[in-house]
């Protein structure tokens, strides 16, 4: 039945010609601007190189501390000591990586006199790139014992050791002068996508190298400069790891009774959790984090960019059944019911639309290869993206640009738009009286 229906929807589309040509593109256009949104949510929370594990990377939230006089603040971030005595003895983690924070800007000095090059850095530890797999092309991280010593032994991107030294080969044991000092290059990795804000550098040191990593602030001992993010797999490992790190905060208060009072408020979440949070509140009191009220709005965003198209489209449908109401009238007079009727005009405008959400997405596609620095400069979030531009251009992965879960999304979307321009059209006639359908031309 599903494929005479579809027949005869392409019959009828070739004979009106202007009416589909307008509904695949009303709906083209629907479904590419709602795909925008979905696009700018999806590559923010996925899992794609070197980022694969995200939702299984959990970031340390902010630790409440209440002094002796009463006073109270936040640490969100952890001194170097505290990283080694809470963090990286932990059982039931599959890994611990901390990224050191830095205002400094860097650059290196490009060939022939080309002037300087600014770079994005990354200052973390050896485990990182058991957290991020990376694509080494050639060496290899930093070992544990050049971060212990901090050594200057440094990973660069293939982006880089191209635009630097014409070639991503044989550049290990060479070194590289970065804002007048000298590193040593141990490894050359495939460049992340700017669009990974969390795997993505021009560089990675380890954070040892730098002056100041272990400041110790006297008056508040475990504060420093420093993020830790924690790999667990599953709820099992969650626990566990609150359990220690509860019991570390006791011997902490324990031994500092009369100074200060920690209280660590609220479990860590996950990277793809955090991303939301921002997207939404653009703050950082994860505390207030609901991720119904979250998804809620942005099913709310989405129902609001189909509703206006199918309106208009509703209108030319409900034009289109004027002119069928005799056709129906007689198929009712044969003995067809409504609901088959109803059926066949959903299956009609079903094909209309899966052409127009083919369409959308292929209008996407071309949007992400030939102005994405625009449409993502649109969604840019600042303290989450990395601002694209003309040196650093937004590369969308190709794990997100051609996910199935994306693909799915245009069936559901070419769905909803579907049901929302041609059901009440079709049921508002399919309830004609059957003489009056059939007259209805006279």
């Amino acid at each position: 039945m599903i494929k005479i229906y579809v027949k005869q929807a392409w019959q009828m589309m070739k004979q009106q010609k202007l009416f589909s040509t307008i509904y695949i593109i009303g709906t083209a256009l629907a479904v590419c601007f709602t795909l925008a949104v979905v696009y700018s949510v999806y590559i923010r929370v996925a899992g794609f190189y070197p980022d694969y594990d995200k939702a299984n990377t959990y970031k340390m939230l902010p630790i409440q501390v209440t002094m002796a006089d009463g006073k109270k603040s936040m640490v969100y971030r952890l001194s170097h000591q505290t990283v080694n005595d809470w963090f990286r003895s932990l059982k039931d983690v599959e890994g611990v990586t901390a990224l050191y924070q830095t205002y400094e800007s860097k650059f290196v000095k490009l060939p022939e006199g080309k002037g300087d090059y600014s770079i994005y850095s990354k200052f973390t530890d050896p485990d990182f790139f058991k957290v991020c797999s990376f694509t080494f092309v050639e060496g290899a991280p930093f070992t544990e014992e050049d971060f212990r010593s901090g050594i200057r032994n440094i990973v660069i991107t293939d982006m880089l050791a191209k635009r630097i030294f014409g070639t991503d080969r044989g550049l290990v044991g060479k070194e590289l002068n970065i804002s007048f000092e000298d590193y040593r290059i141990c490894g050359v990795v495939k460049a992340p996508s700017t669009a990974s804000s969390f795997g993505f550098a021009h560089v990675y040191f380890p954070y040892t190298s730098e002056p100041g990593y272990n400041a110790l602030d006297e008056n508040m001992p475990i504060s420093g400069s420093l993020t830790v993010y924690l790999v667990m797999k599953n709820k099992a490992q969650r626990d566990a790891v609150w359990e220690q790190l509860q019991a570390r905060i006791r011997e902490f208060n324990q031994a500092n009774q009369g100074i200060m009072q920690l209280e660590l408020n609220q479990r860590p979440m996950s990277n793809s959790q955090t991303t939301l949070h921002y997207m939404y509140y653009q703050d950082e009191q994860y505390s207030k984090f609901n991720l119904w009220e979250v998804v809620r709005y942005y099913i709310y965003l989405m129902f609001l960019l189909l509703i206006v198209p199918a309106i208009n489209l509703s209108g030319m449908i409900s034009s289109r059944m004027e002119d069928r109401l005799p056709e129906m009238g007689v198929m009712k007079s044969f003995g067809a019911s409504k609901s088959r009727l109803l059926g066949q005009v959903l299956w009609e405008n079903l094909l209309l639309t899966f052409i127009g959400g083919l369409l959308g997405l292929l209008f996407l596609w071309g949007g992400l290869v030939i102005a994405k620095n625009w449409i993502f400069s649109l969604f840019y979030l600042w303290g989450i993206d990395i601002r694209p531009s003309a040196e650093i251009p937004f590369e969308v992965p190709s794990e997100v640009m051609f996910s199935p879960l994306l693909l799915i999304a245009v069936l559901l979307i070419c769905v909803a738009v579907n049901v929302l321009s041609a059901l009440i059209p079709a049921w508002y006639a399919l309830r004609k009286p059957i003489v009056y359908s059939i007259n209805q031309k006279d």
